[in-house]
């Protein structure tokens, strides 16, 4: 049974087109391919030589992107598959399992060889390291590469010779570039490379681009309850929903969890949910030994240049986990186009989500992550008040107020992004509930005549889209912040929207109260327009 997503398709020899996300491989996935154009002939020697890494013991949520990266391929030319996906989503045990799957069709022999591109532990691994140990593999452990054939040119004739007459199967894993891979690629026809890695390797050549997500919430609790053992997990049938939740969908996450939970009999799986409370609790609880989701993020910010790790730090900031290229170029104070660039390169890094065309996501533990090294950097307070201005330039734009409609001092700063009502709208509608977090946001940041201008210039838009279920939390998470704003209008100007809802929805005795109150405080603040 299918337990992943299904229809996401697969991308032959073009970049990009994330594959299809499923299940758990059956027994009968995990075979080998059968006999066909992908077999080596009969009566063949078993395999020369066998370096894949061991089989990860649980495995969930991945039978679709297995059978992609176990079916036949040709016998005349060299497969090459690319692997990506974010930190801890497990691509390297989808990899592992898929070659061992595989490992029968390979005779010739199964290679392994890990970069460590992300890894503290380990010296990074370069094409001259990795192909001298790989020529050593192919002419045997005693067969010594001359010292002088240190040339990069030298080195890469020497493995195309050795693999010439030779059906290989190789694994490349934690790969950064192309650049790193291509000196790799066996010549023999009929060998297959797997290449596994954080970043999208677009300069590759590649016969199938594969992106692994984070797993479905059924597929993460499956997972969990497969690693502290199902006994256990009975006990509380409900309760493993929410760590898992508060874990992403992240593999290495829910190891970590479930080793935290193996180390603390005594814990429950409802103790370890209060524990990961928040987003940033929860990096705290995800370290066990010297394993740590928030270390494996470092990894990948680590190797941004300087302005993408700016960048990406402005994107912490953000008062949703969704969002367009508009919010960045707001905080950047860089034209839209600059803005996607930047965005588009954070995808190709596994650090952003694109859900959709022209639409961006944080991961929750990776914006949680991105919060740290923002929290007190020289850029956090003009990030924070250019995203918040955005909102209020949106929601005055989309409204049907007049021009002029609002004081000189409950004004934000900066130019409206929006040339008309239209496209301000438009924006406001793709941004969909989240309105209401980037108020509950403004109010928790101490920008209280952020909260409340925002939500005074939502008001309109979202009445007359009969959005009321979003309008009235709006107004209600503002409330209390007008009587700790320096625009002091947004006591009575609340009250005012607040009853101008009640309107919509016939609830005529309470919208009179609302008035009467904002009319009292406007009298006492002297404001006749009240």
């Amino acid at each position: 049974m299918l337990l992943g997503r299904r229809g996401r398709g697969s991308d032959r020899r073009e970049p990009g087109g994330p594959a299809p996300e499923a299940a758990e491989p059956s027994p009968r996935a995990a075979e080998p391919p059968a006999a066909g154009r992908g077999e080596p002939p009969r009566g063949r020697r078993a395999p020369a030589r066998n370096d894949l890494p061991g089989d990860a013991a649980c495995l969930v949520g991945r039978e679709e992107e297995f059978s992609l990266l176990t079916a036949p391929v040709s016998p005349e030319g060299v497969s090459v598959v690319a692997v990506d996906g974010t930190a801890g989503v497990g691509k390297t045990a989808l990899v592992a399992r898929s070659a061992r799957a595989l490992a029968d069709a390979y005779p010739d022999g199964c290679l392994y060889v890990d970069l460590h591109t992300h890894s503290a532990a380990h010296e990074r691994v370069g094409p001259q390291r990795a192909l001298r140990r790989l020529l050593r593999a192919v002419r045997g452990g005693g067969d010594e590469i001359p010292d002088d054939l240190d040339e990069m040119a030298e080195l890469v004739a020497a493995w195309r010779t050795a693999t010439s007459a030779l059906r290989l199967l190789l694994v490349v894993d934690d790969a950064d570039s192309a650049a790193q891979v291509r000196p790799l690629l066996p010549a023999g026809p009929g060998s297959r490379v797997l290449v596994a890695g954080r970043r999208r390797l677009l300069g590759l050549d590649a016969d199938l681009r594969l992106t692994v997500e984070p797993l479905e919430p059924d597929d993460a609790v499956v997972l969990l309850r497969d690693l502290i053992g199902r006994s256990r997990a009975d006990r509380e049938p409900e309760e493993a929903a929410e760590p898992a939740r508060r874990c992403g969908g992240l593999p290495l996450a829910l190891r970590i969890a479930s080793a935290r939970l193996q180390n603390r009999p005594s814990w429950t799986l409802a103790f370890l949910a209060g524990r990961m409370s928040d987003d940033v609790r929860s990096l705290g609880e995800l370290r066990a030994g010297d394993r740590s989701v928030e270390a494996a993020f470092r990894m990948s910010y680590d190797q941004l240049t300087p302005e993408l790790q700016r960048e990406f730090r402005a994107l912490g900031l953000a008062p949703t986990a969704r969002f367009d290229a508009l919010t960045l170029a707001a905080m950047l104070g860089a034209p839209g186009e600059e803005a996607e660039e930047v965005l588009e390169d954070l995808v190709d890094a596994s650090l952003l989500q694109q859900p959709h065309p022209g639409r961006y996501r944080l991961h929750d533990l990776v914006r949680a992550h991105a919060r740290r090294p923002a929290a007190g950097a020289p850029e956090e307070a003009a990030d924070r008040t250019a995203v918040l201005d955005l909102y209020v330039a949106a929601g005055r734009a989309a409204g049907d107020w007049a021009p002029g409609g609002f004081p000189a001092d409950a004004r934000a700063s900066g130019p409206s992004p929006f040339t008309g009502r239209r496209e301000a709208a438009a924006r406001l509608k793709a941004s969909g509930g989240e309105l209401v977090d980037v108020v509950a946001y403004a109010a928790a940041a101490g920008r209280y005549d952020h909260a409340c201008w925002i939500a005074e210039a939502l008001v309109d838009h979202l009445v007359h889209q009969g959005r009321y279920p979003d309008c009235r939390p709006v107004l209600e998470l503002a409330l209390p912040c007008a009587d700790l704003a320096t625009d002091r209008r947004m006591a009575s100007s609340l009250r005012s929207c607040l009853g101008m809802v009640d309107i919509y929805q016939g609830r005529f005795p309470d919208a009179r109260t609302w008035f009467t109150e904002a009319l009292d405080l406007g009298r006492g603040r002297g404001d006749l327009r009240e």
